[in-house]
């Protein structure tokens, strides 16, 4: 009986997994290509194979797939599929998704649960990508009620900590639909608060808005203010320990150069005796 050749590139498959090394499966896992179970508790490997933009999360292990360590590397990974397929615990997990949103702002978009409306990790994802602040909670609000002075104090803190980041306010204002808060003066006010120099970004005639462009350039001034007493002398204490702590590696440097001449010394004598 002549063998099939898919069978012979099984069983050939299977000896050189059943024989391969640690550094092996390793190079293997970077690449996206499979590697013997043994070695699946390495995380080390594990994480590679996670990295190397092949990987498919439902092919893990059971016990994998719901060990939290690995779901945090791969959301860092910053891969949208594969951050897709994590089970919807960790999808709503604060601490998981943080992590991938830091990577790729468009996580959010897996988020579910409480990472959803976490602060923390909308923040995180509009630093990345500020056109996700579509997709959040606070924003969807804002459309049917668009009145800043109408959000709950917490959305209204939020919104403000978002827009103070310029991109984010630039891609809020391109939209239509949010119009009204972006040119609501008190809430650029507030905004100005947090970012003098977010005032570039405003709409039309607000960017010249003579009480908002006081605010802007009193900001301004306040953040290129001298630092004060009590910072100049907290930098001086951390020079003075940078100092000492040079001095202290001079000392043992020199500690050590001592030793080494006394080493060299006995080692000659010793030479010249022999």
């Amino acid at each position: 009986m002549e063998a099939n050749i898919d069978d012979v590139d099984r069983v050939f498959e299977q000896y050189l997994e059943s024989n391969m090394t640690r550094q092996e499966a390793l190079l293997r896992a970077k690449l996206g290509g499979s590697f013997p179970d043994k070695f699946l508790a390495d995380l080390e490997i594990v994480e590679a194979y996670l990295n190397s933009g092949r990987a498919n999360y439902s092919k893990l292990p059971e016990v994998m797939q719901n060990s939290e360590e690995v779901a945090m590397c791969a959301a860092k990974t910053g891969f949208l599929d594969l951050i897709k397929q994590l089970p919807e615990k960790f999808r709503s997990n604060p601490q998981i998704m943080v992590e991938a949103v830091k990577s790729s702002g468009y996580s959010y978009d897996s988020a579910c649960g409480e990472a959803k409306d976490d602060r923390t990790v909308q923040l995180e994802a509009l630093k990345n990508e500020p056109n996700t602040f579509m997709l959040m909670n606070s924003f969807e609000y804002m459309k049917s009620k668009p009145l800043f002075d109408s959000a709950d104090k917490e959305t209204q803190e939020f919104l403000i900590t978002a827009a103070a980041d310029s991109k984010v306010l630039e891609e809020m204002s391109k939209w239509h639909k949010y119009h009204e808060i972006v040119e609501d003066k008190d809430f650029l006010k507030k905004v100005l608060e947090k970012n003098p120099q977010a005032l570039e970004h405003f709409p039309g005639s607000l960017k010249n808005d003579p009480e908002l462009v006081k605010i802007s350039q009193d900001g301004m001034q306040k953040s290129e203010a001298p630092k004060s007493p009590s910072t100049l002398s907290k930098l001086a204490e951390e020079n003075r320990a940078k100092k000492s702590e040079l001095s202290d590696l001079k000392k043992d440097g020199n500690i050590l150069n001592k030793f080494l001449s006394r080493f060299k010394g006995k080692t000659k004598d010793n030479n010249e005796r022999n």
